[in-house]
């Protein structure tokens, strides 16, 4: 036995040669294609999931964000109501008297009670609070712990959401709304809406209403796109604990206990409430291992989490798995019959030659092969029985020239073997260089398309901060815009806002272009909103020494070299006075008046740039009466610096001055649509070197 595995590994038959390098050629093969197809199948499945998730959390996020302005602007329309205003007013002249019988009166008081019911239904909300400004609560909708006390004074009342968000109600003077919270009933989290009360201008004290939590669950609970597995959660803080603000599919408890983060730092709901965004693998609340998207939801300072069952999601995969085994395993079992069949069909002339050949060998040259295939075999035999015809004549020859046959032989074969050597060396060396330049052209690819779509993505991410058609045209009716970037995402940037009986309206021209600049435009564009409407500073040259200053200091350029800046033109419309305040940096501003074009340029500063020489910079404030109808026009430098035409030069400043004579009496949407057709014709096949950014704005007299 031993004998006879010696002799099949030493000399394996033909036969089981075949059968195993088919077998080896035909397993590789499988493999490499079962390996192939499940990585891109699992990519795909998981790059479809976080498309998905992420979508689903976006679309939620925003009907979560529309659903709060909407409750917002409710509650602002219920307090701008007469009869709060005189409920307030009523209660708090009978708190002032006595405090003890506001409940009594409030009982009595049956036609107020059937009012606030009405509108509680009417503007799906569940509480109604009135407090006035020393912070005492005077009425409520229901009978409430809360009625009579003091949010400023009593211990325990101090610390809860309505006290938090009515002192910010009544410092802002502002809608506000307040972090989830439990109220009432154990298993309900909610939230408040406050507003400020006014009479004649002036504040008598705050709305606060609370608000109905049915439409956010109704939102979270559309398992749309989420099987059977998947839900939607909304998590928010509550005394250093994490809580679920509506419930959920697998669960009715809303508390995440402390243990579950601090020993899972990488919490999805952790980091959703950080602010992170993201996709990944982790366990959920009920150690099932799921794959979830994250994201912060600023209208309620809360997170999301969208999630799925790892099984569920990956199910079509492991369907594929099983699908490509028993397939494998059928090819391979046709492969054995196959390889059997042909080992056969081939190794039986080969046998017979063998025999033949070996009585040959042993000088029986009577010998020939009997094989009547017709096919290389038998093309082989019919030369070997020439051959053996051949030997027997030839052999006194070929043993008188077989030492000079030999060594020619051995010489020829030395020569071909080196040539082939060198043959196979360069083949070897050209397939790597070739898959080398596959393997690169591919990388840049990729990266490229990851680029681009990164890219594409902070496009909706500025976009989405520029002010929308519909702001504009509402504070400027009478107003166009003509943006076009150079790149995907722009260093230009609008503002259109108001605040205190004044319309700002700005065009800005930040340093650089592309990403760089789109992050100035980003900054830039935060910090004068906040300038005018958190900072309430409505001067113009005001407004610019603050951004100056303000830029300095986020970039931290007097301790570093970086010098990046902006260039801007910023107006402010005062109704009032009816006059247009301008101040600008650079930047000039050109208005058209009773026919003429008028120039105010900008003072000659930027707006940021750390200079140790120049410490303070002054920039200039410059009114303009509206004593006719004004059409006035904000520009970056992209437009008036491109080249083209026909010998390729700059279009200049002057050239649109006389544009703007031409156009300014007709309506904005044709003004724009000229000066598009304008720029587009001018740039030809010029690449545009900067983003081009043109504003106009038609203040009327009042």
């Amino acid at each position: 036995m031993k004998n006879r595995i010696s002799l099949f590994l030493s000399k394996p038959k033909i036969a089981l040669q075949l059968l195993f390098w088919f077998l080896l050629v035909s397993i590789l093969a499988i493999g490499t294609l079962m390996y192939i197809v499940i990585t891109n199948v699992n990519q795909t499945i998981t790059e479809e999931l976080e498309n998905n998730l992420s979508a689903i959390a976006t679309r939620q996020s925003e009907q979560i964000k529309q659903y709060i302005n909407d409750k917002e602007m409710l509650v602002e329309e219920l307090a701008a109501f007469s009869d709060m205003a005189i409920t307030l007013d009523k209660y708090t002249k009978i708190a002032a008297k006595n405090s003890q019988k506001i409940y009594q009166s409030i009982q009595k008081d049956t036609l107020t009670m059937r009012d606030m019911q009405y509108y509680k239904r009417t503007f799906g909300i569940e509480e109604i609070f009135l407090l006035n400004v020393k912070g005492d609560v005077v009425f409520t909708s229901n009978d409430k712990p809360e009625l009579g006390l003091n949010v400023k004074k009593e211990t325990w009342i101090k610390k809860t959401e309505i006290a938090k968000i009515f002192d910010r109600s009544s410092t802002y003077l502002q809608t506000q709304i307040s972090d989830f919270t439990t109220y009432g009933a154990l298993d309900r989290v909610t939230a408040f809406i406050a507003t400020p009360v006014y009479i004649n201008k002036k504040i008598i004290g705050v709305l606060i209403a609370q608000v109905n939590n049915v439409e956010i669950e109704k939102i979270v609970n559309d398992y749309t796109g989420l099987g059977k597995t998947g839900e939607s959660k909304i998590v928010a803080w509550l005394d250093s604990q994490m809580i679920l603000v509506t419930k959920i599919r697998h669960t009715s408890d809303l508390y995440i206990k402390k243990d579950v983060y601090k020993k899972d730092k990488n919490h999805p709901g952790l980091l959703a409430l950080k602010g992170k965004s993201s996709f990944g693998f982790a366990k959920d609340y009920r150690g099932v291992e799921v794959i979830a998207y994250w994201r912060y939801v600023p209208s309620v300072r809360s997170g999301i989490v969208v999630k799925i069952n790892r099984e569920e999601a990956f199910l079509p995969l492991k369907n594929l798995q099983n699908l490509l085994i028993i397939l494998s395993i059928l090819v391979l079992t046709s492969i054995v019959i196959v390889s059997i069949l042909v080992s056969r069909r081939f190794s039986k002339p080969i046998i017979s030659l063998t025999k033949v050949a070996k009585k040959l060998s042993e000088g029986d040259l009577t010998q020939r092969a009997d094989i009547k295939e017709k096919n290389e075999i038998g093309d082989l035999a019919d030369v070997f029985n020439k051959m053996a015809a051949s030997i027997e004549k030839q052999q006194k020859e070929l043993q008188d020239y077989n030492l000079n046959l030999e060594e020619t032989v051995e010489s020829r074969t030395y020569e071909l073997k080196e040539s082939n050597e060198e043959l196979l060396q360069l083949n070897e060396e050209m397939q790597v260089m070739l898959d080398q330049l596959s393997e690169q052209k591919e990388e840049i690819e990729h990266k490229n398309t990851e680029i681009l779509s990164s890219i594409h993505y902070a496009k909706r991410i500025q976009t989405a901060m520029l002010p929308t058609k519909e702001d504009i045209e509402k504070l400027l009716p009478d107003s166009f815009v003509f943006f076009h970037p150079r790149d995907i995402v722009s260093g230009d940037f609008y503002l259109v806002s108001e605040y205190n009986d004044k319309i700002f309206f700005a065009a800005v021209d930040c340093t650089g272009h592309g990403v760089p600049g789109a992050f100035m435009s980003m900054i830039g564009n935060e910090l004068l909103n906040e300038i005018i409407q958190l900072k309430k500073i409505t001067n113009t040259n005001e407004i610019l020494y603050e951004l100056h200053h303000d830029l300095i200091r986020l970039l931290r350029q007097t301790d570093s070299e970086n010098k990046d800046g902006m260039d801007i033109v910023l107006c402010a419309w005062d109704k009032k006075n009816n006059v247009v305040e301008f101040s600008g940096a650079y930047n000039p501003i050109l208005y058209v008046q009773n026919g003429l074009l008028y120039e105010i340029k900008g003072t000659k500063q930027p707006i940021g740039g750390w200079n140790p020489k120049l410490l303070d910079r002054n920039y200039e404030k410059h009114v303009i009466d509206i004593t006719s109808d004004t059409m006035f026009y904000l520009l970056s430098d992209g437009y008036q610096d491109q080249f083209g035409g026909e010998r390729g030069r700059k279009y200049m400043i002057k050239q649109l001055k006389e544009v703007f004579l031409n156009i300014n009496h007709l309506p904005m949407d044709e003004q724009q649509k000229i000066l598009a057709l304008n720029f587009f014709e001018w740039l030809g096949r010029e690449r545009q070197i900067d983003d081009v950014l043109v504003m106009g704005v038609r203040v009327d007299k009042i």
